[in-house]
This record gives C-alpha cells, sequence and structure tokens, in this order.
C-alpha cells in the first residue's frame, strides 16, 4: 500500500498491484498527468494544414452522425479518426429507437408516447440527466433512425435486418409473456440490429463523394490538442499521424469532440472512477473489455477549460454484480424468477427492480463471498415474464425448451454439481433442504434460506411483498419441485465494464461548459464523451440505447451546428447584456445601475 496526503490534508491509502490502484479508502489522490496543459509542438513539425466550416474529432456513431448531417447542408466538415483506414470498426450493433417508421411498417412496431418514453427515461435517471438532450432522444429517435438509413439502398436496408429480439412476427407483438412494465418502470420493443458496418460505408461515400462540400475523412490520426484564440475560443487541433509521426493542424469554425469514453485509459479511471475502485473487495479485479477509448478528447477538452463531470460517472456494466452466470444476477441478469440469498442463507433485494444495471446495486455494498439463487421446476415458464430489454432472455421456444432440457438434466445428476453452461452450476434435489445439504452448506445458513423462502412464498400468494416491494406482476413462488440451488462464490466481480458513458458538461446544444458553466466558444461534444444521458449509471429500457442515442443525439449535435453557424444560437457574449439591477433593501423598489 501506498500512503500519502492530498493537498487538503487528507490521508490518502492506495492498495497496489501489477497493474495500477485496484482499490481505495478514504480518498483518490488524483496525480493524473492527463489533466495537464499540453505545450504546442514547433511549428516546423506540422506538415499539412486543413481548413473546414466543421471539425469532429472520431468516427463512432454519434461523430459519423454529426458529420453526415452537417454534409447533407452543405457545410464542409473534416473528420479525425485514430483507427487506420483498412482495420476501421464500430463496436456493437443493437440500435433502440422508438416511433421509427420504417419498423413500424415491417415489424409492426407500436406507436410510443415521447413523453411516457421521457418521464420513464427520467425515472430511471433520477432527474440527474439533462433534461433537454433525453427530451430530443425520445422526441427524435425513431426519425433519428429512419435518416440514418437514408443513404443506403432500399434493397440493402432490407437484407441487414434478422427478426428482432423479444418480438413475435406473426403476432406483430411482444411473445407471449412479455412484460412492458414492472412497477412503475416501462420497457420497450422492438429493437433492430443493422449492418453498421454497411451503413457507415455508405454514409462515409455520400460524405466524401457525393456531397459536394469536400468534405473528408482522415484515418489513422489522433488529435493531440486542441487550439484556441487569444479569447479562448477553440479554433481546431492539431493531430499526430500514427504511421509516420508527422502533426497536421485543422482549423475550423466549430469543433466537435465525439471520441468517445475513457475506460481505455487506466489513469483516468483510477482517477474519475473512485466509487467503483471503492465497493471492489479482495476477489474483485479491475477489467475493462478491450472496447473502449483512451479518453483523450475529454482530456483535450478539460484542458481547454471544460467543466469535468462529477461522479459516479456511468459506465456501461461495471457497478453491476456479475455473478459468473445465470440464472442469478450476471453474466445473464435476465433470470430473476428465483429468489436471492446472501451468505447468512438471507433474501437481501427485490430481484425484479429496475433494469438489470440498476438491480446488481445492493450487491455492491454486502460481502460477496457467497450468493444462493433459488429455482424451482416452473423456471422455464417464468422466462416468458421478462422485460425486453439488455440481459433478459429471449423466450422464443428455443430458449424455453432448452431450459426445460438444462433442468431435466441437472435433475438427473442430483447430489452432484451440474454445469448447465456460461458459468451455471446447479444443485437439483426434491426439496430445498436436499439441495442446500447438496451444496454442503451449514444448518444455520440452510435454516435462514427455509425461513425467508418461507415468508417470501406468502407474500407471492398475497400478492404483495412486504420486505422488498417485488411487483406483483413477478412476484413468483418458488415451491414446486424438484428445486435448483446456484452457489457463486467468490467470483462475483465487479467493475467488468465495457465503456464509461460520461465525462464533459454539455448544455442543452451539447456545447461544452467550462467556467460558470457557460459554453466554451467554438466547441461542442457529443456521444460517451459527454455526459447528462444516463444519470449516475447506465441502464437499458430496451436494447441497443447506447447506439440508439449515440446515433440520434449526434445528429442533433449537428443541428446544433447549423444553428450556431447561421446565428439562430448564440453565445451570452455576443449579445447585449443586461445591465445589472440594484434592489433597494428599503423600499424593494428596483433601480437600474450598470455594474
Amino acid at each position: 500500500s501506498v500512503v500519502s496526503e492530498n493537498e487538503f490534508g487528507q490521508q490518502v491509502v492506495r492498495v497496489l498491484d501489477g497493474e495500477g490502484v485496484t482499490r481505495i479508502t478514504d480518498t483518490l489522490y488524483s496525480t493524473g498527468t492527463w489533466r495537464l496543459k499540453q505545450e504546442p509542438v514547433a511549428e516546423s513539425v506540422i506538415t499539412e494544414s486543413h481548413e473546414a466550416d466543421v471539425l469532429i474529432v472520431g468516427n463512432g456513431y454519434s461523430g459519423a452522425a454529426c458529420a453526415l448531417w452537417l454534409a447533407e447542408q452543405g457545410y464542409k466538415v473534416i473528420v479525425l479518426e485514430n483507427m487506420a483506414e483498412a482495420s476501421f470498426s464500430l463496436f456493437g450493433g443493437d440500435q433502440a429507437v422508438i416511433n421509427s417508421k420504417y419498423i413500424q411498417e415491417h415489424y409492426g412496431a407500436p406507436q410510443v408516447d415521447p413523453l411516457e418514453f421521457y418521464h420513464n427515461w427520467m425515472l430511471n435517471t433520477n432527474n440527474y440527466a439533462n433534461q433537454a438532450l433525453c427530451m430530443k432522444f425520445a422526441q427524435f429517435s425513431g426519425d433519428s433512425f429512419d435518416w440514418h438509413l437514408g443513404h443506403v439502398p432500399e434493397d440493402v436496408v432490407d437484407k441487414m435486418f434478422g427478426a428482432p429480439s423479444y418480438w413475435d412476427m406473426t403476432t406483430k407483438s411482444m411473445r407471449e409473456g412479455m412484460l412492458d412494465k414492472i412497477g412503475d418502470l416501462r420497457f420497450y420493443a422492438p429493437t433492430l440490429r443493422p449492418s453498421q458496418a454497411t451503413v457507415a460505408k455508405y454514409h462515409r461515400d455520400f460524405i466524401e463523394n457525393e456531397s459536394g462540400t469536400g468534405s473528408r475523412h482522415i484515418f489513422g490520426c489522433h488529435a493531440e490538442y486542441l487550439e484556441q484564440d487569444d479569447d479562448g475560443t477553440v479554433i481546431g487541433a492539431v493531430a499526430k499521424m500514427n504511421d509516420t509521426g508527422d502533426y497536421i493542424r485543422v482549423r475550423a469554425k466549430y469543433t466537435v469532440i465525439a471520441t468517445g469514453g475513457f475506460g481505455g485509459n487506466m489513469e483516468m479511471v483510477q482517477d474519475l472512477l473512485p466509487d467503483m475502485l471503492y465497493f471492489m473487495q479482495d476477489h474483485d479485479a479491475l477489467h475493462e473489455q478491450q472496447t473502449d477509448r483512451d479518453g483523450s478528447g475529454i482530456a483535450m477538452a478539460i484542458q481547454a477549460g471544460a467543466k469535468l463531470e462529477q461522479g459516479p460517472i456511468p459506465t456501461m456494466d461495471g457497478r453491476l454484480t456479475w455473478l459468473n452466470g445465470g440464472p442469478g444476477q450476471g453474466g445473464s441478469p435476465g433470470h430473476p424468477q428465483g429468489v436471492w440469498f446472501d451468505s447468512y442463507g438471507k433474501r437481501f433485494q427485490n430481484e425484479f427492480w429496475g433494469t438489470i444495471e440498476h438491480r446488481g446495486f445492493p450487491s455492491l455494498f454486502m460481502n460477496r463471498d457467497t450468493i444462493y439463487c433459488l429455482y424451482d421446476s416452473d423456471l422455464p415458464e417464468r422466462l416468458r415474464h421478462v422485460a425486453p430489454a439488455h440481459g433478459s432472455t429471449d423466450p422464443t421456444e428455443g430458449n424455453i425448451t432448452s431450459w426445460r432440457s438444462k433442468l431435466d438434466a441437472a435433475y438427473a445428476q442430483k447430489g452432484e454439481v451440474y454445469n448447465a453452461g456460461s458459468g451455471i452450476y446447479l444443485y437439483a434435489g426434491d426439496t430445498v433442504e436436499e439441495c442446500c445439504r447438496y451444496a454442503g452448506m451449514s444448518d444455520r445458513v440452510r435454516e435462514n434460506i427455509l425461513a425467508s423462502l418461507e415468508k417470501y412464498n406468502e407474500y407471492a400468494h398475497a400478492g404483495r411483498d412486504e420486505e422488498f416491494g417485488r411487483a406483483p406482476e413477478v412476484l413468483f413462488p418458488v415451491e414446486n419441485g424438484p428445486f435448483f440451488l446456484q452457489v457463486v462464490q467468490e467470483n462475483a466481480l465487479i467493475a467488468n465494464y465495457m465503456v464509461t458513458m460520461g465525462g464533459l458538461y454539455v448544455d442543452g446544444e451539447q456545447r461544452v461548459l467550462g467556467d460558470e458553466f457557460l459554453p466554451i466558444h467554438g466547441l461542442f461534444a457529443t456521444g460517451n464523451t459527454t455526459g447528462g444521458r444516463f444519470g449516475r449509471d447506465y441502464f437499458t429500457p430496451t436494447n441497443g440505447v447506447s447506439i440508439g442515442i449515440a446515433v440520434c443525439l449526434g445528429r442533433e449535435c449537428g443541428k446544433s451546428v447549423q444553428r450556431q453557424l447561421e446565428g439562430e444560437i448564440w453565445y451570452r457574449e455576443d449579445s447585449d447584456r443586461p445591465s445589472h439591477i440594484e434592489i433597494s433593501s428599503a423600499s424593494g423598489e428596483a433601480s437600474g445601475g450598470a455594474s
């Protein structure tokens, strides 16, 4: 361990492993060199200079959508992308939307009230998200999806999709038993998975060859720092070519940072995710799934005076406890139909609350050495009653049949642990006591499980969970043998995150905010570089919200840049500010007086 003192005189204890900080106590001490403003390179090493109306740093979903919109409006755009052209790729594929005309016409998706969707979103975020941005997603996500397909030939589009998950193509509705509401929270389907590489190819072709704007992509270059004039206005960026080490300069009227998250930069992770580090226990490991970016876009903006989002900064997974397979809390956390018990044999939470990411929160601040999950023979039928969200099992007849077969195989192997695949290990027994005996638990833990289960089943039959408030529509009794007990020991890891989902504060136009939360002139940001979309953590009221909101708000960012270029929106400093109004404490009357 390393003990030090920060600038406030607080003691800092950091426990290190071979790869850096993994756990902290008391206070995180930031020594992040990523915050330090980079010195400009010498003019002599800048080998190319370019000019554009708009510079976009990052060619992911949000940056590409922003570029496409602006090129369609006739503006010259230059896009800088770190990946080489030959190896450029996009992560993920599911693109969540509501009210897409294409999805409604081809798959029978229902019309959704945007205000209902918005209120549900804000309920999930505890009103912590940027209301303007979330309302734009609610209002324009379907239109942005249809627009996103607009440059792809119709015959190509129709070949890009299969049947959407959780959706019955015969009845044009969600599968039998699927839930669109659990308690006060709503869920939506269907979600489509277009060939995102195909879509990106047609978009790039339009931007560079058909728009007539002179727009272009520069691949294989890493943006190093933003350039600002004497007043602090961002006027472009300097980037380094990855293959030659040469530097290039791009000057533009406006710059958009769309470089993704910072999960690939362990220094930034240790600095900006202290809550995640704090919750880690001895057997946990800090692990990003090699899908996130290096955080350089966020760092550039901070060095230019941007406000850094205060934590917790959302991550995709990370604060979700993974139980190494389901049915359980994860890695297939869409099976909450049983009852969960802690290492003492006590039920410890509402197994069906909210989206899977939020459902794992209670186990962050409890010992996770052993967690038990109990199911009965009705599990396959219970799996029909899931929400169409990330992590749920799609209750096709094939999946239901598969689970029946797994439970039959587990029962045939009664007395021994059964490996159901994907890290799922079950003990089968004719009674709960028998399962507990096979699992080797102590008498006291077994007694607690039996007592907790009895109480839970009483609540299930009454239709009212007085202990943890599980919603009546998913309050299933667990009482029909044989029974199946999942035991998870010392592998309930957290901090297993895909990407980070925040960083920079932006306003409703996605202008980056600086001192006094005023926009920094010339600077916009969109996508995972920004905060204000998922509140305190990621969640999924439908599959693919990460890509869906990235495309939608990327286009909306393009619209805002266009309005800024055309003078429809402006910076406060560009207009006449009102005179300072003095209020007389004696009379309460206002008197004019310029400050």
